[in-house]
């Protein structure tokens, strides 16, 4: 690779990474592509969780579409955090840390 290609590959990642850390908060566009980008983020795996506790037991979402989030053991672990401790993003990220942690015990012990 010329030193002129190397360079101008730096300055367009260079350019990109700092309007991404400057816009940091912001979210690409829904159906940008074909993952399942919304689906798999993690407030909203634990939003039927957080629906059920505030509503004492009752969710106001679609039950029918999202089935599949509502009977996962992402939903039920977050349901016994959320009732221990407060509904909160914090609470929210616990989830996502136990079962992490758990998958790194499972695979690698």
């Amino acid at each position: 690779m010329k030193k002129t290609e190397l360079i101008i590959i730096l300055l367009i990642s260079i350019i990109i990474i700092g309007v991404r850390v400057y816009k940091i908060d912001a979210d690409p566009p829904q159906g940008l592509s074909i993952s399942s980008d919304v689906y798999t983020d993690p407030p909203n795996l634990t939003l039927h969780a957080k629906q059920k506790i505030n509503n004492d037991g009752h969710s106001s979402i679609d039950e029918s579409k999202y089935t599949l989030f509502i009977n996962s053991s992402i939903t039920m672990l977050a349901q016994t955090i959320f009732s221990i401790s407060n509904v909160s993003l914090a609470s929210s990220n616990v989830v996502g840390l136990i079962f992490s942690l758990g998958a790194l015990f499972y695979f690698f012990s």
